[in-house]
């Protein structure tokens, strides 16, 4: 699964280089990337739903590692979505909208604190809590997010696929801002 799963992953990235060059319509790109990064999670979600591991460390090194490299992407085309929407045309409300924008990591980071230091610093003492599928899963995640399968998720895989996100979104902003 992991070399298939980091395969697909080379691939998505050559074909969302590509999208970006398409046309000149920004939005119109940043919608085709979100699509095609959709595409891409299905396809190994599929895979997976099908897949036993053939260990603990296997599967957790799949959600810890490779699955929020697919759905990180996810989660950043819809955050530049949202950015090119909802961004205020009045110039006097963009810095404030801004400065939002700006603070969602640090938000994130002070909400998660623990977890976050956790993976930053590269413990693995609570891995198998963290990262296999017999733990327990906070809610049906697929109610909000449409592309995620119950089935395909653990308790904490989205907390990396989140910190992953708001870094590239922060990297965005601070280099077109």
């Amino acid at each position: 699964m992991e070399s298939y799963s980091k395969a697909l992953f080379s691939l998505m990235q050559v074909e969302l280089e590509e999208v970006m060059k398409r046309t000149s319509d920004y939005p119109f790109r940043v919608e085709c990337c979100y699509q095609t990064a959709v595409r891409y999670w299905l396809d190994v979600q599929t895979k997976l739903a099908a897949k036993e591991f053939e260990s603990n460390k296997e599967e957790i090194y799949f959600f810890r590692n490779i699955k929020p490299l697919f759905v990180s992407q996810i989660e950043y085309y819809d955050l530049l979505y949202y950015l090119e929407v909802f961004k205020p045309n009045n110039g006097d409300l963009f810095p404030a909208f801004l400065q939002r924008e700006n603070s969602r990591l640090s938000r994130f980071i002070e909400s998660n604190k623990e977890f976050y230091e956790y993976y930053k610093t590269g413990q693995t003492d609570k891995d198998e809590n963290y990262f296999l599928r017999n733990r327990n899963v906070p809610g049906d995640i697929s109610n909000y997010k449409p592309y995620l399968d119950p089935a395909a998720c653990t308790s904490h895989d989205h907390l990396i696929s989140t910190i992953i996100t708001l870094e590239n979104y922060q990297h965005f902003l601070d280099t077109n801002f």
